[in-house]
């Protein structure tokens, strides 16, 4: 008999690291043991489980109380937690996986009826008030994909035997095979240095940062970004703006990631905020040195002057660079992206990531786990005390 697990997630109608790692779960837990169920507010998440056959249902959801949240329906938030009462009951679900804390808000309630277990599983590190108005210390247990995002939940007085860091995994079988050369495709010369980064056109990636650092470079030094997103005509703007009409490439969407990767010399992350960036790790498997911000996970995926050089969020200067150092030293580089690779391998095993969370949800489902009600509460008793406020961190 499999255990079924509801996995829930709240999130733009894209499949970007967050979605990605939910679909590496559903389709990565052994199906004798596990039956996967997901739950999303996304069109474009829950074609990629109907694709993979997994069961899939679609509600716009809604949290509240929160920075820019609507403003609070009761009979909005009741529909939320009797429609996860409905799924529950009906795919008999013992564990639910909330993937990301916005769903924790109502999923908390629900899971208090039905008896069954509730996993958080943080992405990123949220502010003290999201905290607490998301219900996230409501959880039996909290996973974090790097220390980072779970040290709140800590600091709140969350017991640390309910929190751990599972780092998301990679799987070297995914990646691809084509011989795709996005060089001879895009026309760059041989001799060019070529520098690449991956993911959404949004203000928290700092892209603009990026082309800024690239700007300041030789004209030999071209960047390769892929991926799309609202701020891809504004980046275009920039572009032009900087005079990098035919160093910087915008590629869109790409399945072919490993086809960036080879065209490429080093791999940029410019964050401004980041849990733990699966595609440094991508990068690091495929050879190359990276350069990232020093923000949340980055540190743990990236090991700054072993596989790759931390730099601060937000500044150029210090990302040229960064980037100018492995244009002047070869050997830096091919030095940096050996041990990039190794890490990757050893640290951030796809395998490894299943079986720990395969362990977490037969632990969870079996007798003895349900925490009492005071032990849920006592990040809350705590934040009534005198000088404690939402405004913390």
């Amino acid at each position: 008999m499999t255990t079924p697990v509801l996995f829930v997630n709240f999130g733009e109608d894209h499949v970007s690291g967050q979605e990605r790692v939910l679909l590496d779960l559903v389709t990565g837990l052994d199906p004798s043991r596990f039956t996967p169920v997901v739950w999303c507010n996304s069109r474009r998440l829950a074609q990629a489980c109907t694709e993979v056959g997994v069961t899939v249902h679609e509600t716009q959801f809604e949290f509240y109380f929160d920075f820019s949240s609507p403003r609070f329906s009761p009979r909005r938030y009741l529909s939320f937690v009797g429609e996860a009462l409905r799924l529950i009951r009906s795919h008999k679900i013992r564990v639910i996986h909330a993937n990301g804390a916005a769903p924790v808000q109502w999923l908390a309630p629900a899971r208090l009826i039905s008896g069954c277990s509730l996993v958080l599983h943080l992405h990123t590190r949220y502010l003290r008030r999201s905290r607490y108005v998301l219900l996230a210390h409501a959880v039996d247990h909290a996973v974090g994909v790097s220390r980072q995002v779970t040290e709140g939940l800590l600091e709140d007085g969350m017991p640390a035997d309910r929190v751990e860091v599972i780092h998301n995994g990679f799987d070297p079988a995914r990646a691809s095979t084509s011989d795709r050369d996005l060089r001879s495709e895009l026309q760059i010369p041989a001799d060019a240095f070529v520098v690449c980064s991956l993911g959404t056109l949004v203000p928290r990636k700092g892209f603009d940062t990026l082309m800024r650092s690239v700007a300041s470079l030789p004209d030999s030094v071209q960047l390769l970004i892929a991926g799309d997103g609202p701020l891809r005509k504004p980046l275009e703007q920039l572009r032009a703006e900087l005079g990098l009409e035919k160093r910087v490439h915008f590629l869109g969407r790409t399945e072919d990631v490993m086809a960036v990767y080879r065209a490429s010399n080093a791999f940029a992350l410019a964050s401004l905020q980041e849990g733990l960036p699966l595609v440094a790790i991508e990068a690091a498997y495929a050879g190359l040195p990276v350069v990232a911000t020093s923000v949340g996970g980055n540190p743990e995926a990236v090991l700054d002057g072993v596989s790759g050089l931390l730099v601060p969020p937000g500044d150029h200067e210090a990302l040229s660079a960064a980037l100018h150092r492995f244009l002047a030293d070869p050997e830096l580089c091919i030095r940096m992206g050996n041990a990039g690779r190794q890490n990757a391998l050893a640290r951030f095993n796809m395998k490894q990531m299943l079986s720990k969370f395969e362990d977490l949800y037969i632990a969870l489902s079996g007798p003895g786990r349900r925490l009492p009600l005071a032990a849920r509460l006592r990040p809350y008793i705590r934040l009534v005390r005198p000088g404690t406020s939402f405004r913390s961190n």
